[in-house]
């Protein structure tokens, strides 16, 4: 191979034997380079003289110790170390600095990346699972970075470092167990999307306020967060996930959020207020399921282009008047709703192709005679249940659950006659 000398592309990945790679040091053409899960040694001293590298993968080799023989490859664009569990310093990358894109994944020794400061043509940057990181302040410089991953520290308590990255357009930090300060994202504007969840420490989300231009957020799993008032201004926001914030009594905040498309408030036990979804006009996608302590679920009676509705495991809704004008719903889950006795509301809602209403409290579906478009039926579980004939028109079903109740034989039987394309389980 050492006399490959115009070669420009090497893929040895997954060479688990490759041992020392001395062999490369001539092969001075190379622009792309590929020695994922291979390199058995600690040593890389065999890239030194190929200054024509553009992208170099190096991920998951967990011997490696030391990059200081990469400092010469300063036309690197594209660099994979990501995996390599052994690197405890990156101070060997302190001059690529036409680096654009740089994965650092789960090098999990790893306590600083100061080595990056200088790094300022980075767009993409992925530090997820170092666990050892405790500040981000090396990464002020970085002012085109666009992309960040940055989830899975064990020590990381405030986002500081990250307050001058003013071209920013996505970052996740989410599973940050010490987190309990994002003031350093104040001012980035040009957020689009932002991943926060699961930071256990973060009580405060007031710095949010700023970033108007989002689109999508994810704040799920934010035990201690109460109120999310702070989003008020967020009208450009697409998608949202708030689901098991278990301190959140109330959505006020998201009142104004009209261009809200897809929104999820599951496991929201303390949730017991939802009036802040009444003006949500463009919403198309609502879980709300597994909130305990939802009653009133009248704020949804507005939201007419609903095509996707999850109200499982609310175990104190009686009934679904307030689904009556949902005329756009085409999936409808109602799983788990044990005093759930009454669906009439249902009776108008002609476009529905899935519903399930498994372990409710029902005795009666006649309002269920008209949706003729459904195509799949869960109904298992509701013990009092024993008269189908309303279900013997709707022609295009193809499945239906009807274990758990108390539908004879006889009537399975002539369900079958009726609609012999089913499938039907009892």
């Amino acid at each position: 191979m050492a006399h490959l000398t115009r070669l420009q592309l090497l893929n040895l990945s997954n060479n688990e034997n490759l041992g020392r790679i001395d062999a490369l040091t001539n092969l001075t053409s190379l622009q792309e380079l590929y020695l994922s899960n291979s390199i058995v040694t600690n040593s890389i001293d065999g890239l030194a003289n190929l200054n024509s590298l553009i992208k170099l993968d190096l991920s998951n080799n967990t011997e490696l110790v030391d990059i200081d023989d990469l400092a010469s490859l300063t036309n690197l664009q594209i660099l994979y170390l990501n995996g390599n569990t052994s690197l405890t310093n990156i101070n060997g990358l302190a001059n690529l600095t036409n680096l654009r894109t740089l994965n650092l994944r789960s090098v999990i020794k790893l306590n600083n990346i100061d080595a990056l400061t200088n790094l300022t043509d980075l767009q993409t940057l992925d530090l997820d699972n170092i666990v050892a990181l405790s500040n981000v302040d090396g990464l002020a410089n970085l002012t085109k970075l666009q992309k960040l991953y940055l989830s899975g520290t064990d020590s990381l308590s405030n986002v500081d470092g990250l307050a001058n990255l003013k071209n920013l357009q996505t970052l996740y930090s989410s599973d940050n167990f010490c987190l309990n300060s994002v003031d350093g994202l104040a001012n980035l504007k040009n957020l689009r999307t932002l991943y926060l969840n699961d930071n256990p420490e973060l009580t405060d989300i007031n710095s949010l306020a700023n970033l108007i231009n989002l689109q999508a957020l994810n704040l799920k799993g934010n035990t201690a967060i109460k109120d999310v008032n702070a989003l008020a201004n967020l009208t450009r926001l697409q998608e949202l996930n708030l689901s098991d914030n278990t301190s959140l009594v109330n959505v006020d905040g998201l009142l104004n959020m009209t261009s809200l498309q897809e929104l999820d408030l599951s496991g929201n036990k303390a949730l017991g207020n939802i009036e802040g979804l009444a003006n949500l006009a463009s919403l198309q996608k609502l879980n709300l399921s597994y909130n305990p302590s939802l009653v009133d679920v009248d704020a949804l009676a507005n939201l007419k282009w609903l095509r996707t509705l999850n109200m499982s495991g609310i175990t104190a809704l009686k009934n679904v008047d307030a689904l009556t004008n949902l005329t756009s719903l085409q999936t409808l889950i109602l799983n788990g709703n044990t005093s759930l006795s009454n669906i009439d509301g249902l009776a108008g809602l002609t476009n529905l192709r899935v519903l399930e209403l498994d372990s409710a409290d029902l005795s009666n579906i006649d309002a269920l005679a008209n949706l003729t478009n459904l195509q799949s039926l869960r109904l298992s579980n509701n013990e009092a249940l024993t008269d189908i004939k309303p279900l013997f028109n709707l022609t295009n079903l193809k499945y239906i659950d009807l274990r758990g109740t108390g539908v004879a034989e006889e009537q399975v039987k002539m369900l079958e006659q009726a609609l012999p394309n089913w499938r039907v389980i009892d």
